[in-house]
């Protein structure tokens, strides 16, 4: 994470060996946890999808086969 530009922690302490009063949310406690809160929000998604995989948006009623142009 160093190398995004992330050199601070929420502990205080800088990659340098200085010390940072005031550190923001982009620090490396900060990163971490926007990874497990998007890694999670990818992983609902993919419940989502798993779950609702056969909805009728793309079928033709007329016909019952589906509507998309996909290539065979």
């Amino acid at each position: 994470m160093t190398r995004l530009g992330i050199t601070n922690s929420w502990g205080g302490c800088n990659i340098t060996g200085g010390t940072t009063p005031n550190s923001s949310i982009w620090s490396y406690e900060g990163v971490a946890g926007a990874h497990i809160v998007f890694s999670g929000l990818c992983f609902l998604a993919a419940i989502w999808h798993w779950v609702y995989w056969d909805l009728e948006i793309f079928c033709d009623e007329r016909k019952g086969k589906l509507s998309l142009d996909l290539p065979k």
